[in-house]
């Protein structure tokens, strides 16, 4: 299991009930068990969290739209 303090909350819910899928590949991503959104895949465990606490909230790609009218 993911230490919570490792992941930021979901960028579409808020929530902070996630876990993580690992591939056979050794790939794995986050899930949100709330909204079932998943992150990017990443190398290991370690990628998927790096992958997903790095991508954009909603709010934050909603306010650059905005900027950019």
């Amino acid at each position: 299991m993911i230490e919570k303090n490792d992941l930021k909350p979901c960028p579409f819910c808020n929530s902070r009930h996630l876990d993580v899928d690992i591939s056979r590949m050794g790939f794995a991503w986050i899930v949100c068990k709330t909204c079932h959104a998943n992150g990017p895949e990443g190398v290991g465990i370690g990628g998927a969290i790096a992958n997903w606490n790095n991508r954009v909230s909603v709010q934050k790609s909603m306010s650059r739209e905005k900027e950019d009218e």
